[in-house]
């Protein structure tokens, strides 16, 4: 062999330590704490001394998770409702924008997703308490429909950047009335995005906690049970409503891509 070759071989080795090494320094802590939420003893330490879901019972027997996950299921289930609706309608009003101003809006509409949560979560409360409206439920779903619209709004963007909106038209000659148009003709060729982007809403809902923690109220959430477990002292349990926090959240994430990739 070359000098070359070897030299491309050693290239291509060191290339994929280093992807190895980033995708271990990224995942480690996720992974070590949901490899401890299975530890059945309370260390925290190597070698394991087995296995065990005696913190996934403990955890889902608690007091105060039954009603922490019904409102954190409420919330995904309705703020990705709202942001999907939302964002639909705004990618489409964007498509009617010259392509320069089309452009500056889309910047606009993502800037929500920029701001630092602190910031989001005290202008949220701000906000509530100046028009005196009590935080609670609906406030968690307001504030998570806010997040959530802006990834809504690239996601069914990007599906109708490639939209042939011709094809409408020529509905629209055949006799077809608007509404058919948009459900015969429309729908079927974004129904992936939007179906993905309410999946993709859900999931960002279920891990919110700082924008939630200023708009709570008197609810309580899964993250934030995990915060009150946490300030009463650190255990495996803790490690096990963050292994079903992570569990949720991915697999949210995985169907929102999957669907999204679905060829209409």
């Amino acid at each position: 062999m070359s000098s070359r070759g070897i030299r491309l071989d050693l290239d291509r080795i060191l290339g994929a330590a280093f992807v190895l090494l980033v995708l271990v320094f990224l995942f480690a802590p996720a992974a070590i704490m949901v490899l401890f939420a299975f530890e059945a003893s309370s260390r925290w330490t190597f070698p394991m001394t087995g296995l065990s879901l005696r913190w996934f019972e403990k955890a889902i027997g608690g007091q105060g998770f039954a009603d922490a996950l019904l409102t954190s299921v409420i919330a995904a289930v309705i703020s990705g409702l709202l942001a999907g609706t939302i964002g639909t309608a705004a990618a489409f009003g964007l498509q009617h924008l010259r392509p320069s101003r089309r452009q500056v809006a889309s910047l606009i509409t993502m800037l929500p997703a920029t701001f630092p949560p602190l910031m989001l979560g005290i202008g949220m409360i701000v906000l509530v308490r100046s028009v005196g409206f009590r935080p609670g439920l609906a406030t968690i779903i307001l504030a998570h429909t806010i997040i959530g619209v802006p990834f809504v709004i690239s996601t069914v963007g990007a599906q109708l950047d490639r939209f042939d909106f011709s094809l409408l038209e020529a509905a629209r000659d055949l006799g077809a009335s608007g509404a058919r148009a948009a459900r015969d003709v429309i729908y079927p060729l974004v129904r992936a995005a939007v179906v993905g982007s309410f999946f993709l809403s859900a999931a960002l809902s279920v891990e919110e906690f700082i924008v939630t923690f200023f708009v709570k109220g008197d609810e309580t959430t899964v993250p934030i049970l995990m915060w009150g477990l946490m300030r009463l002292g650190i255990d495996s349990t803790i490690n096990a409503l963050a292994a079903l926090v992570l569990f949720a959240t991915v697999g949210l994430a995985i169907i929102a891509n999957r669907a999204t990739k679905v060829e209409v």
